[in-house]
């Protein structure tokens, strides 16, 4: 069985880089590392009821994607339609 703890949620947070952007909920990684300490332990319950359920919430499925360009001719660039 997969198990979490409150010390693997500090970990996780304390490595976010605090200087990247807000994702689809609006909260900035700065945001969630300087109040990880608070918020570890009912972040660990969330995951917990999650794992017990066997469920994910449908907002932790939700993503921004960007692309960015790097190099080469920005004209061969192909755009893919889902």
């Amino acid at each position: 069985m997969f198990t979490i703890n409150v010390g693997d949620i500090l970990k996780r947070l304390s490595d976010l880089n605090i200087y990247k952007s807000a994702g689809p909920d609006n909260l900035f990684p700065r945001i969630l590392y300087e109040t990880r300490n608070e918020i570890a332990f009912p972040l660990l319950k969330i995951s917990e009821l999650s794992l017990s359920a066997n469920q994910i919430p449908d907002d932790w499925k939700n993503a921004i994607i960007a692309p960015i360009f790097k190099k080469g001719d920005k004209h061969a660039a192909k755009i893919i339609d889902q």
